[in-house]
């Protein structure tokens, strides 16, 4: 090692001339007594050094004038060796090491082993140099510096001029008064990799302090061989540690305006003025007025002293971050909390994270109000990520939202947009499980008051956010209009709200908020009030879009509402009528959301909850071509009490309660052991709304009215279903309940065009229908079901089962017209009134037109291939009952008759061109005698009935008329009552029902239309 001594503080470049003092080099052979193969004789070189004046001479200031160096030596040090190598293999070498007689000289004698070679690499070795970390005795000595030059590819190294040299960085820094003293070590970082291939260099000072006591500190690291080009612009981060001074650290960015060199074999100087660093990291011109002239922060000192550089007079202040800030023992103080006495919370600010951390903020467990690191933010969050921050719930009074980033977004009288932008915020709490207070919490924001206000790229992970009011894992409250855009999620943190909205994203949105780009993954958001969803609590009547969001592998917990109906959802609580969401999810195929609720009381009746939206009023639609979507499994505490299967749920797979417009939307639901009514897979109750393109998979459970698709359809105004289609499974959970259909459980005013249900049901209940269960309307209310159809096979032990409806019972003045529909599932279980496409047909004025069931069955009694039992002059017309069986198990005089077409009809009737397939089996009672009869005639063709030409009452053994030959009696099933079976006109053998169908009336066809249904199978299918 080489000590270089200096009469100020910089160093001279050296060049060296290697020369040998005996000859030539000897050729190696295999007489090895040196360090390598091949050494055989000892020789003796020489090193001379020739030294130059330092190329860089600059003082601090005029007053250093008289300190800057005039010369240095360079002496050798005893350890100093030379290494020769092959240069064409680099594992030949020999060392030569400096001679006791030369240490302390700037010539020095080297003994060691030639090597024989080609060509030659020389290096100069003074011991393992790490650059990165370096350490100096104390301010201004220079002992730990270490020299090393090169050259390559010579012939021979007898006379060597080196070529590469090493330097010195030399840092002369200016600290406040009194701090040099304590300072122990330097870290500097480059924004170029500037410090041989890296960018870090620290300086260590075993003796920490300032040695001459001018505040200068005078610090030296060796730099690597060779000369190394500084681009214009680079940036050196430096921090001046005092471990153990109450301010710790001292930060400052040096920026170097002008390209340089850190040249070989010379002295390079940085002068760093940090004299007011504890203030701000840059020079006196970063004034903050500008974002060219922003203050710039480095250090918890001097994130603290930007509550003195903000300004109450609505200047916009300029902060960026130029390094990861330490908050820890800090108790922090929101920077905008207070209302200046001319306008409220005055202070403006464009702070500027510039991609670094602020971690272990913490606010007063006592704090002011809205406590968070902006308070009320009048201006613009970026490029931040905050880490452990832990933010105590402010006064449940005036002020008592809480955040992290802002308690209050905007103030009234707030003259800029404020925005947040690429922002991340990691394991931090706002709020605490034993204390939640606060009237508005959330993680970015608490509330957000300013109009046109941005959040974008926002990131929260593993936080927990809590509130005795409204909470959000984004933002609490929305109450100006406002836009989040961009990619943003919230991973791992939970929400739990005691007030009224609670959501992952947004507990309360009462304004305009356009929302895009927003994902709630693996966390719980849990309400103790109405509304809570997995994305947003409540989104009141203006015109918010919701776009491009999702909610996943989440738990959505309502379990705690104590209140009246808590309207919850997986993704939204309530969605009014102005308001839309477009190509949103809840959950994945392979992993779904799951909603807890909890079990209805005598005082609460009412869920209305749904896997998608608790009650929706507004739209739910696509977003391009994605769909909005809801995998959920849906649960309820102490489901299967029976004293629960009265009450009102309005619970969906998709929406709750419903009366606004659904489209292009799916559902994929686990519900069992749900109790209570208006259940559906898709819809619980739909009052007024409108939902097409839409479809459900799963299982769904409850009692009255359970449909695979909606529960129950119920409106003064009518409803809507257009193109839906239902798989899901359909049970019920205990012993009580009616009305379950695939589709629908009961429907009292609607429009169903094009529906679809393909389940099988196996229900033990009354009106169990493979389409609807039961069609129940109110006054003169209207159903109206065109173009649907059914395909699964559909079981019940009790009475009233239909292929495709089970029930029709409307009011004396309601309308029902089933038009164009057909079901192909078969009829099991043994009760009574069981139809291959109606059940029954109570009351009402109804017409079934141009439908047809391919359904077997057997049951007890009233059986029938297209309707099994009809106590009202209904008109059926042009319809097929294509079965191949029809079986009444049960026979007596008191039962009633079974047919091919409909079991008991309506003496006074419309029937009308209704045919039944050739080789239909019937096995049924239809005489007063003991006993099945024969085989009902295969040509045998019923007359048209109508009110001219009723049927009528004639004692024949065959089923063509009536089983009683006298008066009616009292009451339907018992002896005397008229009990008409309806077959319909046979159809001649190996005639298809597509050929039948597409034939027209006037050549004996039903005379369906071809632009409706297709006729290409053997069976007619829609188009």
């Amino acid at each position: 090692m080489k000590t270089i001594r200096f009469s100020w503080m910089a160093i001279m470049a050296a060049a060296f001339v290697l020369s040998c003092a005996k000859e030539e080099n000897a050729p190696l052979t295999n007489d090895n007594n040196g360090d390598q193969p091949g050494a055989v004789t000892t020789k003796t070189v020489t090193i001379s050094a020739k030294l130059s004046e330092a190329m860089t001479k600059v003082g601090f200031t005029p007053t250093y004038t008289g300190n800057k160096p005039t010369e240095m030596t360079l002496t050798w040090e005893a350890g100093d060796k030379i290494r020769v190598y092959n240069h064409e293999n680099h594992d030949e070498y020999s060392d030569f090491v400096l001679a006791s007689e030369s240490v302390g000289q700037q010539i020095g004698s080297f003994i060691g082993t030639p090597i024989s070679a080609t060509s030659y690499d020389v290096e100069v070795i003074n011991g393992d140099i790490t650059f990165a970390t370096q350490t100096q005795p104390s301010d201004g000595v220079t002992s730990n510096l270490k020299y090393l030059a090169s050259v390559n590819d010579i012939t021979n190294y007898n006379s060597i001029n080196f070529t590469s040299f090493s330097s010195v960085l030399a840092i002369t820094a200016k600290l406040p008064k009194d701090v040099a003293d304590g300072i122990k070590s330097v870290d500097i970082t480059a924004s170029e990799a500037i410090f041989n291939s890296g960018n870090s260099l620290t300086i260590t000072l075993t003796n920490p302090g300032d040695a001459g006591d001018d505040d200068i500190l005078h610090l030296f690291a060796t730099l690597p061989a060779g000369n190394t080009t500084i681009p214009a612009g680079t940036t050196l981060l430096v921090h001046f540690n005092a471990p153990e001074a109450p301010q710790k650290v001292y930060t400052r960015l040096v920026e170097i305006s002008s390209e340089m060199t850190f040249t070989a074999n010379s002295l390079n100087t940085i002068n760093i003025n940090a004299s007011k660093s504890n203030q701000h990291a840059g020079p006196i011109t970063c004034d903050g007025t500008t974002p060219a002239k922003a203050y710039l922060i480095g250090d918890k000192y001097q994130m603290l002293a930007v509550h003195d550089l903000l300004v109450s007079d609505e200047t916009l202040r300029y902060f960026k971050m130029i390094d990861d800030i330490d908050m820890s023992g800090i108790i922090w103080v929101p920077l905008n909390n207070t209302a200046d006495a001319k306008k409220k919370f005055s202070k403006y600010i464009y702070f500027d994270g510039n991609g670094h951390t602020i971690s272990n903020i913490s606010t007063s467990t006592t704090p002011a109000a809205y406590p968070s690191v902006f308070g009320v933010l009048n201006g613009t969050v970026t490029n931040l990520t905050v880490d452990h921050a832990t933010i105590y719930p402010g006064p449940s009074t005036s002020g008592g939202n809480s955040a992290v980033i802002g308690g209050y977004i905007g103030s009234s009288d707030c003259t800029v947009t404020p925005s947040v932008t690429n922002v991340t915020i990691t394991n931090s709490t706002v709020g605490t499980s034993s204390e939640k207070g606060g009237n508005y919490n959330g993680i970015i924001a608490g509330r957000v008051s300013k109009a046109e206000t941005t959040f974008s790229n926002i990131t929260i992970s593993d936080c927990e956010v809590a509130s005795t009011s409204t909470v959000g894992g984004l933002i609490s409250t929305v109450s100006a209009s406002m836009t989040i855009s961009g990619t943003n999620s919230i991973t791992n943190t939970n929400i739990s709200g005691a007030g009224s909205g609670t959501g992952g994203f947004v507990g309360d949105v009462n304004a305009a908020l356009t929302m895009s780009g927003c994902t709630y993954v693996g966390g719980t958001v849990k309400g103790a009030a109405r509304y809570t969803g997995g994305m947003l609590g409540q989104v009141r009547n203006y015109t918010s879009v919701i776009s491009n969001c999702s909610v996943e592998d989440a738990t959505i917990d309502a379990t705690a509402v104590t209140s009246t109906d808590p309207r919850s959802g997986g993704f939204v609580g309530i969605l009014y009528a102005n308001a839309t969401i477009k190509g949103c999810r809840v959950g994945t195929e392979m992993q779904k959301v799951t909603l807890k609720l909890g079990t209805p009381s005598a005082a609460d009746t009412k869920l209305n909850c749904g896997g998608f939206a608790g009650c929706s009023y507004g739209t739910i639609t696509k977003n391009g071509d994605v769909r909005s979507k809801a995998f959920v499994t849906i649960t309820c505490s102490n489901p299967s009490s029976e004293g629960n299967s009265a009450y009102t749920l309005n619970l969906g797979g998709f929406t709750g309660y419903h009366s606004g417009t659904i489209e292009y939307a799916d559902a994929n639901v686990t519900m069992t052991g749900i109790c209570g009514k208006y259940v559906g897979g898709f819809c619980g109750l739909l009052t007024g709304g409108t939902i097409r393109y839409s479809s459900v998979a799963g299982s769904v459970s409850g009692n009255l009215a359970t449909g695979g698709f909606v529960g129950y359809a119920n409106d003064t105004n009518g409803n809507t279903l257009t193109e839906c289609s239902s798989s899901a499974t359909v049970t019920r959970t205990g012993s009580w309940g009616s009305a379950y259909g695939v589709f629908a459980g009961i429907v009292d005013n609607a429009q169903i065009v094009k529906c679809s249900a393909t389940a099988i049901i196996d229900v033990n209940a009354n009106y169990v229908g493979g389409f609807i269960g039961s069609i129940e309307t109110s006054k003169d209310r209207t159903v109206s079901i065109t173009k649907c159809w059914s395909t699964g096979n559909v079981g019940s032990g009790y009475a009233q089962c239909g292929g495709f409806i089970a029930r029709i019972a409307a009011n004396t003045n309601g309308t029902v017209t089933i038009q164009d529909c057909y079901e192909t599932g078969n009829l099991t279980g043994g009760n009574q009134r069981k139809g291959g496409f109606i059940a029954q047909i109570t009351s009402g004025v109804v017409t079934v037109s141009r439908c047809y069931s391919t359904a077997t069955m057997s049951g007890s009694i009233a059986q029938g291939g297209l309707v099994g039992f009809m106590e009202t002059s209904a008109t059926i017309e042009d319809c097929a009952a294509w079965n191949s069986s029809i079986t009444a198990a049960t026979i007596g005089s008191g039962n009633w008759s079974s047919g091919a077409v409909i079991g008991v009809a309506w003496p006074k009737a419309t029937l009308s061109n209704n045919v039944r397939k050739s080789d239909i089996s019937i096995k049924a009672y239809w005489g007063n005698v003991t006993g099945y009869t024969k085989q009902l005639a295969t040509d045998y063709d019923h007359p048209d009935v109508s009110s001219t030409n009723p049927l009528i009452v004639v004692d024949k053994n065959d089923g063509t008329t009536l089983r009683q030959t006298t008066a009616a009696g009292t009451g339907s099933g018992n002896d005397n009552y008229p009990q008409f079976a309806y077959h319909g006109r046979h159809v001649a053998g190996g005639t298809s029902l597509s050929t039948l169908a597409s034939t027209a009336k006037a050549s004996g066809g039903l005379g369906w239309s071809s632009e409706v249904w297709d006729f290409t199978g053997d069976l007619p299918t829609l188009k």
